[in-house]
C-alpha cells in the first residue's frame, strides 16, 4: 500500500504507512473521519491528509498480529476466529483484508484489523471464502492464506487440520462448528489438564533442570571412577598377584587395557619386566635379556620403562620416539629390531611398500650396530 515504516517512542510502538489517495476508496473527509472511528474492532490509527496521499500512523503496543498465533494454542485460534467471523456484517460497511497480518489481537485476545477502506455499493466481495482461507492459515503450517484463496477446498481437504473447514456451509455453520470445538477444548482441559502459576512452574522446571544436572554428574563422575580408578586399581592388583607368582603372561593380560600414563612407577615395572622375560620381546637371546634387567630397577628412569612396555605391546614407533628422546642407540637398535620382525610378518603390506621398509630399517640398524660395536646378523636378528 506505498512507504510504511514501523517506529517506537518511548513505550510506544507505531507503523506509519503513506498511501496515494488513489488507491482508497475514502475520498472526503467525512470517509477520513470514519476510518478512525474508535470502535473496538480497529486497530487505533490516525489519519493526516496530504496534498496527494493519506498518512495512517497506527498505534500497535500491546497488539500482536494473527500470524505469530502458535498452531498448537488451539483454543485461542477458534476464538479469534468466531470474532472474524462475527466481523462479516462489519464488512458491507468496511474494506479490509483478513490476511493474517492485518489482523491483530490484544491481551483480552480481542481481534483488530490494520488496514482498512470504505466499501462501496458496487464491491463484490466473499467474505466467507477469505475466512475459510484464513481459518486455514491458521489451524496447519504447509499452507498460507494466499494459498488457500487461490486453491480453496481441494487445499483444504488435503490436510487433516482443515478438512472441517472445508464442510462448512457458510458462515452461520462455521461459527456453530467453531464453538462447539471451542467449548469441546475447554471441557477436556477441565477434565484432563491443570492450571499452575507461572512461578510455581518455573520452580518446579528449574528443580528438575538442578536435578538432572545433578545426575548427569553423579552419573558421569561414577562413570569416571569405575574406569578411571577402580578398573586400573583391579588390573593392577591382580598384576602384582600374577607377578609374584612368575606369571608374566597374566601380568600382560591383567594390564593390557591400561595405559602407562595411568600406571604408576611399580606397575610400570612389573609389566616391563614382564615383557623381557615373556615372550612378547622375541629378538634377544637369554644373556641380552638379562643385561637388559640388571639396567632395570623400580627408582629408574620411568620413559626406559614406558619404552619396553611400548616394545612388547608391538608399538614399535613409540618406542623408537622414546629411545630417540633418551639419545639411547642401543634402546634404539632393539626398537628396528622389533619393526623389522614386525613389518616382515606383516602380510597386510604390499611387497614394495615391505621392502622398503624393511631396507629402510636395514640401514639404520648397520649405522646402530656400527656405532655400538655390535655385529648385527639378519639371519638370526640378535645381538
Amino acid at each position: 500500500m506505498g512507504k510504511s515504516e514501523e517506529i517506537t517512542k518511548g513505550k510506544e510502538y507505531i507503523l506509519a504507512e503513506s498511501v496515494h489517495k488513489a488507491q482508497m476508496k475514502a475520498s472526503s473527509a467525512y470517509d477520513y473521519h470514519r476510518l478512525q472511528d474508535k470502535r473496538c474492532y480497529f486497530v487505533p490509527c490516525r489519519i493526516e491528509e496530504n496534498e496527494e496521499s493519506l498518512c495512517f500512523t497506527y498505534e500497535l503496543e500491546g497488539l500482536t498480529p494473527l500470524k505469530e498465533v502458535k498452531k498448537n494454542d488451539r483454543g485461542l485460534i477458534y476464538s479469534l476466529l468466531i470474532q472474524v467471523g462475527e466481523l462479516e456484517e462489519a464488512s458491507g460497511v468496511y474494506d479490509f483484508s483478513l490476511e493474517p497480518d492485518n489482523l491483530y489481537y490484544d491481551a483480552q485476545n480481542r481481534v483488530h484489523v490494520l488496514r482498512r477502506d470504505i466499501m462501496k455499493e458496487e464491491a463484490d466481495r466473499d467474505y466467507f471464502k477469505e475466512f475459510q482461507a484464513l481459518a486455514g492459515a491458521l489451524l496447519q503450517k504447509k499452507y498460507t492464506y494466499d494459498d488457500y484463496l487461490r486453491g480453496g477446498m481441494d487445499l483444504l481437504n488435503r490436510q487433516e487440520e482443515t478438512k472441517g473447514a472445508a464442510l462448512w456451509k457458510g458462515m452461520e455453520d462455521a461459527l456453530t462448528d467453531l464453538s462447539q470445538k471451542q467449548h469441546e477444548l475447554r471441557s477436556y482441559e477441565k477434565t484432563h489438564m491443570c492450571r499452575i502459576k507461572r512461578g510455581k512452574y518455573r520452580a518446579v522446571v528449574t528443580g528438575m533442570l538442578l536435578f538432572l544436572i545433578l545426575a548427569a554428574a553423579v552419573s558421569a563422575y561414577t562413570f569416571y571412577q569405575h574406569y578411571s580408578v577402580i578398573v586400573p586399581q583391579r588390573a593392577a592388583l591382580a598384576a602384582q598377584r600374577a607377578y609374584v607368582e612368575s606369571d608374566y603372561v597374566s601380568v600382560i593380560d591383567s594390564l593390557r587395557e591400561i595405559e602407562p600414563d595411568a600406571m604408576d612407577i611399580h606397575e610400570k615395572y612389573i609389566l616391563a619386566v614382564s615383557y623381557i622375560k615373556g615372550q612378547a620381546v622375541d629378538n634377544f637371546s637369554n644373556e641380552a635379556k638379562d643385561n637388559i634387567l640388571s639396567r632395570l630397577n623400580v627408582g629408574g628412569d620411568s620413559a626406559v620403562m614406558d619404552y619396553w612396555i611400548y616394545l612388547g605391546r608391538l608399538e614399535t614407533r613409540e618406542a623408537e620416539d622414546i629411545a630417540l628422546k633418551l639419545s639411547d642407540n642401543q634402546l634404539l637398535l632393539y626398537a628396528y629390531l622389533q619393526e623389522r620382525d614386525q613389518v616382515s610378518r606383516d602380510s597386510s603390506l604390499n611387497g614394495s611398500d615391505k621392502a622398503q621398509r624393511v631396507q629402510e630399517l636395514d640401514g639404520e640398524i648397520d649405522k646402530l650396530a656400527e656405532k655400538l660395536g655390535i655385529q648385527y646378523d639378519k639371519s638370526t636378528e640378535e645381538e
